[in-house]
């Protein structure tokens, strides 16, 4: 329900229709900060399920607060620099990220084949792909092109949201 209703203001209209019945098995989401660097990362525990075999799926961010020694006062405060997410453990057809599509395909030659169908897989639009984030060119120099730094922004943008916004006050979004 949290979800459901933050996924306008908060989640950028990540979450889908086809989501649901996986959150239904979704017990807590908690905030961790690694010991190693600056950053957070958000933990979705789920009871035991037909989708996955996981108990909690894992998104890291790491920050960098970077302070130009030339230039101090234009520090914002630290910055999101790289997210990671985990391998969910999908069991049989039930990956909502992936839509199979059966296609006949006409056959050449001669003789009785009957009809040959070839499976295609597709994209789909769900929350999971919040755990299969961009990727980030570890060189600062190379070029990103602009599509994949809005896909960059957005899960910035989301997984702060998660992180300042929706746990603290998930009972005002209930």
């Amino acid at each position: 329900t949290v979800f459901q209703n933050a996924n306008e203001t908060l989640l950028n209209g990540l979450f889908e229709k086809i989501d649901e019945p996986i959150f239904k098995h979704l017990e807590d989401v908690t905030i961790s900060l690694p010991e190693k660097n600056i950053g957070f990362i958000i933990k979705f525990h789920f009871s035991a399920n037909e989708f996955f075999t996981n108990t909690v799926l894992t998104k890291e961010y790491d920050m960098k607060s970077d302070i130009d020694p030339e230039d101090p006062l234009d520090f914002d405060g630290p910055e999101v620099s790289q997210s990671k997410g985990c391998k969910i453990d999908w069991k049989a057809g039930k990956n909502p990220t992936v839509k199979v599509i059966k296609q006949k395909v006409k056959q050449k030659g001669k003789g009785k084949g009957g009809q040959k169908f070839v499976t295609k897989q597709e994209k789909r639009e769900s929350f999971f792909n919040f755990f299969t984030p961009p990727k980030i060119p570890e060189d600062p120099k190379t070029e990103v092109s602009e599509e994949t730094q809005g896909f960059i922004n957005e899960d910035f943008h989301v997984g702060l949201n998660i992180q300042e916004k929706l746990v603290p006050r998930a009972v005002i979004y209930f």
